[in-house]
């Protein structure tokens, strides 16, 4: 071959490899771009502590399968009756987005529903659409949790007490409608403000409307201190809340409020039924620094109340606040948004392994019953000989989170009453089905919780 010849083929491989080269960098800087992130593809299906999730290729639509079960045990040492084993939560979960921007939920409940001895034992209590094109501004619609109630609003499997407090009982469990709401500054506030069907106090909303009104509803939550970032601070949030409706209907008034183990003492009449307006305002805040977390809240529920034989409705207002507190002696963040994850999971077989996470938790509540409830004799809206005029309950007890998925729950609850009431099963004639009056209830709480 001629030097010429030879030549020119080193001058085309010279070309060729600076090709090759350059192609191979704008390879790379497009791989570490966003755009070229997002264009890589992705795992069809992943398995880890958060579920089983199955997604496209670009990760722009995608499908989660989680869940969570609760098993618990309620033990009465005062009265000495009603003690069991409870399927409080079984919860299929199925959540996801498609094409980035069309987020859904569905998630029903086949454990227990309402009180423990409502008999009820199916219900809906995910089933959204949520249309997210900006964090400012999003808008749902279908049925999910109503925007009352900071300890409601508090995923079920992260809430370090095995039940809710008194001020929860005033503020619905799920409603159905559409909403708008978002995030503003950078996250500092967040606020949501829809209208719904209307929902009794303590009650999963009907997936239909029982009358021909709607009820409005709004939140607005504030991080203050978000922007300094203080150190040692998780988190600090104040909210308030509001609903206001108009309800004629029984199927909108709350079939009882119940003690720490699930124990009915106060219902009004069986016939009785609301008429008229219902609000309800919400206050409340919590604080998360390093291993302790506060969370205090108040609700005012006043609803208009009625029987057959009364010419007017009454408005009756309840009211109920609490204050609750929770110590992590491993030293664990405890979040209200992302709960706790141990450092050390429960694995002492193994050399690397720990005792998972320990926690104190503690908190005080009082619930009062308008007095006019009791007001009339045999034409009042509530028995005055058998229900309650106010309760007060405080509960102790220990954590025990062997890692992200498994927890065991040990708790300590008694409650004082202003009077004898007769706690038990509403029986849908006005009276109860219970062993006796007692003015104390004790009660030994225990709950094994799988999430996934």
């Amino acid at each position: 071959m001629q030097n010429s010849e030879l030549k020119a083929l080193r001058e085309e491989l010279g070309k060729l490899r600076k090709k090759v080269q350059q192609l191979e960098e704008d390879y790379g800087q497009k791989e570490e771009s966003p755009e070229g992130k997002k264009q890589a593809s992705k795992p069809p299906l992943v398995i880890d502590a958060k579920g089983i999730r199955l997604q496209s290729p670009d990760g722009s639509s995608w499908l989660r399968i989680g869940g969570l079960l609760q098993v618990d045990n309620r033990t009465l040492t005062a009265p000495d009756d009603g003690s069991s084993f409870v399927l409080r939560r079984v919860r299929p979960d199925l959540r996801g987005t498609l094409w980035d921007h069309y987020e859904f939920r569905i998630m029903p409940e086949f454990g227990q529903v309402g009180t423990l001895f409502s008999g009820r034992q199916i219900a809906l209590y995910y089933a959204y659409l949520n249309v997210h094109y900006w964090d400012e501004f999003q808008v749902r619609a279908g049925k999910f949790k109503s925007p009352l109630g900071l300890e409601r609003l508090e995923d079920a499997e992260w809430r370090p007490f095995v039940d809710v407090g008194f001020p929860t009982e005033l503020v619905p469990t799920r409603i159905v409608g559409i909403e708008a709401h978002g995030e503003l500054v950078d996250k500092i506030v967040e606020w949501r403000l829809g209208a719904y069907n209307g929902a009794a106090d303590f009650q999963v909303g009907s997936n239909i409307d029982f009358d021909t009104s709607r009820e409005f509803a709004g939140r607005l939550l504030v991080h203050p201190l978000q922007p300094l970032q203080p150190r040692g601070l998780n988190d600090l949030a104040l909210a308030f809340g509001f609903s206001h409706g108009t309800e004629k209907t029984a199927n909108l008034l709350p079939s009882g409020y119940v003690t720490p183990a699930e124990r009915i003492f106060f219902r009004y009449r069986s016939d009785a039924f609301a008429d008229g307006d219902h609000t309800r305002f919400n206050p409340g805040g919590y604080l998360s620094a390093g291993p302790f977390f506060f969370l205090s809240e108040y609700v005012v529920s006043r609803q208009a109340v009625s029987r057959p034989s009364l010419p007017l409705a009454e408005d009756v207002q309840n009211e109920a606040w609490g204050v609750q507190g929770v110590y992590t002696l491993t030293g664990e963040p405890f979040t209200y948004k992302d709960g706790l994850t141990p450092k050390h999971p429960f694995h002492p077989w193994t050399a690397e392994g720990g005792w998972g996470a320990w926690q104190l938790v503690a908190r005080y509540d009082e619930l009062w019953i308008d007095p006019d409830a009791f007001q009339g004799g045999k034409l009042s809206l509530a028995d005055p000989d058998t229900n309650g005029r106010w309760a007060k309950a405080w509960r102790v007890g220990l954590n025990w989170y062997w890692d992200q998925n498994v927890k065991v729950m040990f708790q300590f609850a008694h409650t004082d009453f202003d009077r004898d009431v007769l706690l038990g099963i509403p029986t849908g004639t006005g009276t109860a089905n219970a062993s006796r009056k007692t003015q104390t209830e004790n009660a030994f709480l225990m709950r094994w919780q799988l999430r996934f």
